[in-house]
């Protein structure tokens, strides 16, 4: 899965989330964060796995924590 995520640019957020993320089994692939020194919310780019193909199930876990701006099924390059 690969999801755009708003966060609070607060300390810890990125790590709360990850956190979280971790008692659902979700491994992390990459994680494109581009912290904006005057910004108070912070765009952050996701990629991940999870043992779960249901993606209305996946967002749900996600959402309990953070507003997701984007949130879609990246299928695998070597499921072509």
């Amino acid at each position: 899965y690969k999801m755009v995520i708003s966060i609070p640019s607060t300390k810890g957020q990125l790590a709360k989330l990850l956190s979280y993320m971790s008692k659902y089994h979700i491994y992390i692939l990459s994680i494109n964060y581009g912290r904006q020194k005057d910004s108070y919310i912070q765009y952050c780019d996701i990629e991940f796995e999870i043992n779960n193909s249901n993606i209305n199930e996946v967002k749900k876990i996600i959402e309990k924590k953070v507003k997701i701006i984007e949130f879609f099924y990246k299928k695998d390059a070597y499921n072509n």
